[in-house]
C-alpha cells in the first residue's frame, strides 16, 4: 500500500512518492526487471497475468466421447429392481466449458447439458427386461 508521507504521521521519516517502495521493493515510478509483468509493445500476456479466456467446449467434445462411451454401471435392488447398463451414444452435448486464467492459475469452470443413450437389462422377481433410452 502507498501512502503519501504527510499521511504516516509526524515521526515516521519523510519520504517523497518517487522513493517510497512498494511490496517486493519496487520503486514507484520506475521499472523493475523482478516483476512478473512488464509494459510490453506487442502486448502479449506474460505468464497469463492478466485475465484471459479460453474455451474448452471443442476439447470437452472431443474428450467426453472416449471417455464415457461403453461406460458401465450397475443396479442393485432399487425398490425390487437390479440390472447393469451400458453407455452407447451421446445424444446432447452443450453448454459451457472453459479456462480462465488470472495470475498464472488455471481456474475451469464447466457447465454442460450432457444426454446420454443407454442399453442393458432390468431384473425383478426372476424376469429379465432389455431397456434402452
Amino acid at each position: 500500500l502507498v501512502r503519501a508521507a504527510a499521511s504516516l504521521g509526524p515521526s515516521a521519516p519523510h519520504h517523497s512518492l518517487q522513493t517510497m517502495r512498494l511490496r517486493g521493493g519496487a520503486e514507484v515510478g520506475k521499472g523493475d526487471k523482478r516483476w512478473i509483468v512488464q509494459d510490453r509493445e506487442d502486448g502479449q500476456n506474460v505468464g497469463s497475468w492478466h485475465w484471459e479466456e479460453r474455451n474448452m467446449l471443442p476439447w470437452a467434445k472431443e474428450q467426453l466421447p472416449r471417455l464415457a462411451l461403453g461406460a458401465r454401471g450397475e443396479m442393485s435392488d432399487f425398490e425390487g429392481y437390479s440390472g447393469h447398463f451400458e453407455v452407447t451414444n451421446i445424444t446432447t452435448l452443450t453448454g459451457d466449458c472453459v479456462i480462465h486464467l488470472r495470475k498464472g492459475r488455471l481456474w475451469p469452470l464447466c457447465d454442460l447439458n450432457v444426454a446420454l443413450a443407454i442399453k442393458g437389462t432390468c431384473h425383478k422377481d426372476g424376469k429379465d427386461t432389455a431397456v434402452a433410452g
